[in-house]
């Protein structure tokens, strides 16, 4: 989700859920996050937050460890 440091809060309130396989070997994925609108004044950051569980999604997991070696997000700009 995308969250405003400053605020606390996740961005238009949207989760994304990205599909993890717990089998220890290296994957890759793209998606698409869901869409938001929000006014971002200048100087001020959004960031990416990736949790383990969210009520949107009533999918309770297993357990594992996952490591994220690199997330790149592009963010389009309106205005």
């Amino acid at each position: 989700q995308i969250v405003d440091p400053r605020t606390r809060t996740a961005v238009g309130n949207q989760i994304t859920p990205l599909p993890v396989a717990l089998d220890g070997k290296r994957h890759t994925a793209t998606l698409r996050l869901e869409a938001i609108s929000y006014d971002l004044r200048k100087g001020r950051r959004l960031q990416v937050q990736v949790v383990a569980q969210s009520s949107a999604y009533d999918v309770h997991p297993k357990g594992g460890t996952v490591r994220f070696s690199r997330i790149g997000v592009r963010l389009p700009l309106a205005g």
